[in-house]
């Protein structure tokens, strides 16, 4: 399914939550919430609840929360590959692959790891759709996004809430299901538990899966 504008649009503004916190981070929320609202009520709720706390939150608990949730001795890593590969060597061969296509398509990560969420979701919001960004959704951000909802396990804080809209947008596919919708669709099994630094969703040698077509190394 060829992301819509207002797909596109729901995506960059989410990008724009994973940034650190600059000031009218409650506004862009409530902008971000609106945009989702006709693409799925529920994550549109989530943002909402964000944003609620963005607006009750001064500017450096608002940093304070960001850093622990996604930096420091992080709740929840933002790298996609660490949540498919953990530290082995597969990770390495996946941000090569992405950095190829990122330079295909003349998109730059401004200094940033190429797998990082915001980063993908603002490739995703910007890039032409084939099949190398359908095996980006389906085979490599949803099943990252399940391991990054399971990783707040105990610790829930306000940036689970953008997670939790993300994993909405980008549901789990089931090994073998080929080209995924927009929609629901049966759950990817995880092998592993979340937090497991050498295993992770079943994976080819140098690619996000055994499903995953084009984001693989020959």
């Amino acid at each position: 399914m060829t992301p819509t504008p207002t797909v596109r649009r729901a995506l960059s503004l989410l990008a724009d939550m994973l940034n650190y916190p600059t000031p009218g981070l409650a506004e862009r929320a409530l902008i971000c919430a609106e945009a989702l609202a006709p693409l799925d009520a529920e994550a549109a709720e989530h943002v909402r609840t964000f944003a609620a706390w963005a607006a009750e939150a001064p500017r450096g608990r608002q940093e304070e929360v960001f850093t622990r949730t996604f930096d420091l001795q992080a709740t929840c890593f933002p790298y996609v590959s660490y949540h498919l590969f953990g530290e082995s060597y597969k990770r390495g061969g996946f941000l090569a692959r992405l950095n190829e296509e990122y330079q295909r398509r003349g998109f730059s990560v401004s200094g940033e790891l190429p797998d990082h969420l915001a980063v993908l979701l603002r490739f995703l919001a910007e890039a032409e759709e084939d099949e190398v960004t359908q095996d980006l959704r389906d085979f490599c951000l949803a099943p990252a996004l399940e391991r990054m909802k399971q990783a707040f396990g105990k610790k829930p804080g306000p940036y689970q809430h953008i997670i939790l809209a993300l994993a909405r947008l980008f549901p789990p596919v089931a090994v073998g299901a080929g080209p995924a919708e927009w929609g629901d669709v049966s759950p990817l099994p995880l092998n592993q538990a979340a937090g497991n630094r050498e295993t992770a969703t079943p994976t080819g040698a140098n690619g996000c899966g055994p499903d995953c077509a084009h984001l693989n190394l020959s």
